[in-house]
């Protein structure tokens, strides 16, 4: 009978040592390797990448997301789900449940459609005073309402704006804020050089101008304003593209 094959590079790896073989040793250090590694790979690469994180995860699930703005400008990249419906259900169960599929305006990040939300008085944070409230006033509502439900921001925005829970909750109203003010001075930090100031500087003043024609009742003149300003644009475009 054949001696059976010696493994492990013609017995030495079989040998003792400290009580171990040494092919032990070998799988040991190869385990600690690879979890030296993967800490490396996850502190220096994927947690730097936190904030796409979200991207990659409604890629492949094939969902929606947000980017959430606070007052600040600061942003975090969350889920469509969090950032829309009011309950722990998806965005699309929320529509369905209301019978309401406004849609708000949206764009995209690769394949993952991205909509762009302005929070600054924590709607969307979970946990928050403001999201607890707001949760207390549409569970009531719907209780009341089984044929006019309401389980998303969109629509408590629109109907708080209309004014449809003044009479009932005005006291938990007390703490939510209806508007934003959201000063210039935010807008122009992102404007470091100087030819880039000036022109925003004219599109500020640009917007005043129609605000305040808009304010006077003259929307006419705004339109006006408008055209004139998009019929330069054009000019502009059409002779760089002669001029070559």
């Amino acid at each position: 009978m054949a001696a059976p094959p010696v493994l492990f590079l013609n017995g030495i790896m079989n040998k003792m040592m400290f009580g171990v073989p040494r092919y032990g040793w070998v799988i040991v250090g190869i385990v600690f390797l690879t979890i030296i590694v993967t800490m490396m790979w996850y502190f220096f690469f994927w947690w730097k990448l936190k904030p796409y994180h979200g991207i990659l995860w409604a890629s492949i699930r094939k969902i929606g997301a947000s980017l959430v703005f606070d007052e600040n400008m600061h942003f975090d990249l969350i889920t469509e789900r969090s950032s829309k419906a009011i309950f722990n259900e998806s965005f699309k169960q929320a529509q369905e449940a209301e019978e309401d599929r406004t849609e708000a305006p949206t764009a995209s990040i690769g394949t993952v459609r991205c909509d762009f939300v302005f929070d600054p008085d924590k709607w969307t944070y979970p946990g928050s005073y403001q999201r607890k409230i707001i949760e207390d006033i549409a569970e009531r509502w719907n209780e009341y309402n089984p044929d006019d439900q309401i389980r998303t921001f969109l629509k408590f925005g629109r109907y708080l704006h209309d004014g449809r829970f003044d009479s009932e909750y005005a006291n938990e109203l007390k703490n939510i804020k209806r508007e934003w003010m959201v000063p210039w001075s935010r807008i122009t930090m992102m404007y470091r050089d100087r030819e880039e100031s000036q022109t925003f500087g004219f599109i500020m003043a640009l917007a005043q101008t129609i605000e305040k024609i808009e304010s006077e009742g003259l929307n006419k003149y705004a339109l006006v304003l408008l055209g004139f300003f998009f019929l330069i644009d054009i000019i502009i475009i059409a002779a760089h593209y002669i001029g070559k």
